[in-house]
This record gives structure tokens, C-alpha cells and sequence, in this order.
């Protein structure tokens, strides 16, 4: 039995107090990559992030927060 990609590419973000790290999921005809990245919680790496993701043609997202961040 086969898995259906319901995501051709979606991220999962961990949430610390000075940083997430971001890992984007992308498959293509059954392969998965896999890219991680470091991102400063301030703006501008926020806005990084936002970059990133728009790079990798990213839309969906799901974070996790470590503790109470």
C-alpha cells in the first residue's frame, strides 16, 4: 500500500526562544529532500524565513513551540 503525498512540500518549524529551526519536506514522483535551516526569532529573520520558504515554493506550514516559547 502506497502513502498519498497530500503535500507536494510542506514545512515543520520548532519554536525556541531566540530561534526556530525550519525543515522543508518536498517530494517529487515519490523521492522526499529534506532542507533544514536555522532562523533568528527577531524580523528580520522571520523575514528570512518567509524568503526561504517562498524559495522552495513552500505553503504549508506547521510549528511546535519548545515549553512555553
Amino acid at each position: 500500500m502506497a502513502v498519498k503525498i497530500v503535500y507536494p512540500a510542506c514545512c515543520g518549524i520548532d519554536v525556541h526562544k531566540t530561534f526556530v529551526v525550519a525543515c522543508i519536506a518536498s517530494t517529487n514522483k515519490g523521492v522526499t529532500t529534506y532542507k533544514i535551516h536555522r532562523f533568528s526569532t527577531y524580523t528580520k529573520g522571520l523575514k528570512e524565513l518567509l524568503q526561504w520558504l517562498s524559495k522552495n515554493n513552500c505553503n504549508d506550514v506547521c510549528m511546535e513551540s519548545t515549553g512555553k516559547y
